[in-house]
């Protein structure tokens, strides 16, 4: 608001609110990186739960077999 009310004095207004929305684009992108820097370790860790227990699901009736032998 401060930055319009500038512009909007020196008759630089368009220039400045160019600017604003430069600086917002940056910090768009700049929190989308940091939520996907988050997120890939976190899909990755769940990814293995799941196949851990999908592969403990096929074995463990094979060693209960081989147990009763």
């Amino acid at each position: 608001v401060e930055m319009t009310a500038v512009g909007e004095e020196s008759g630089t207004l368009e220039e400045t609110l160019g600017t604003i929305g430069s600086y917002y684009d940056n910090e768009v992108a700049v929190a989308t990186e940091r939520a996907l820097g988050l997120l890939q370790p976190a899909i990755t860790l769940i990814m293995g739960i799941l196949i851990g227990l999908i592969v403990i699901a096929l074995y463990l009736p094979m060693f209960s077999m081989y147990g009763g032998m």
